[in-house]
């Protein structure tokens, strides 16, 4: 496994030095799972124009060179993005949004997202073994298993396994009474619970 950490939180120029660097290492990385850990989501939780500028230094580059599994923050909620291929198929790479602040987020409930989490705080557990690499979500407060993704390689294809389907988000929200943000955002939690058959 090798790690990719870069620093998202800066201005245009030193985002792009770290492109150049970040491009570098992918192309002579010989590892066999590849992860990047930054703070700014590449596809944000709260808005679909949130970090465009770290999406477009980034993203093709960790989508090219077939990095496994992008670890992000700052968003203060929990939310798991698998894209698909075009058969359909759940494909690398897996991105995490997760936190551990007592401050949390809105979120907007996006495409593409298949799981959020928007009272609580989480923690990631990263395991591999032989052809498999888990990343393990884990309810901060409780120590309860949150989510779980398994990336299995065969023959160099990578096959996702959402083994954190069946676990219930965790969407729990009341709003004040009389505030109309927070009944906007009621609307929003039963919209997406609706959609999903909740």
């Amino acid at each position: 496994m090798q790690l990719f950490c870069l620093d998202s939180n800066r201005e245009f120029f030193y985002l792009w030095t770290q492109r150049k660097w970040l491009k570098e290492q992918l192309e002579k990385s010989t590892a066999r799972w590849k992860i990047v850990v930054l703070h700014h989501p590449l596809y944000s939780i709260k808005g679909k124009y949130n970090n465009l500028i770290q999406k477009s230094i980034f993203n093709s580059l960790i989508q090219e060179h077939q990095v496994d599994l992008v670890l992000q923050g700052h968003e203060h909620s929990y939310g798991r993005m698998t894209l698909h291929d075009k058969e359909g198929n759940p494909a690398t790479p897996l991105y995490t949004v997760s936190h551990c602040s007592p401050k949390i987020y809105r979120i907007y409930f996006g495409e593409g997202f298949d799981k959020f989490g928007i009272d609580g705080k989480y923690y990631q557990q990263i395991q591999v073994q032989g052809d498999t690499l888990t990343m393990n979500a884990f309810d901060a407060s409780t120590g309860s298993l949150y989510d779980c993704v398994k990336i299995v390689k065969d023959k160099g294809q990578a096959r996702l396994l959402d083994e954190g389907k069946d676990i219930p988000e965790n969407l729990n929200f009341t709003p004040a009474t009389g505030n109309k943000k927070d009944q906007e955002y009621m609307e929003r939690i039963n919209a997406y619970k609706q959609k999903k058959g909740r």
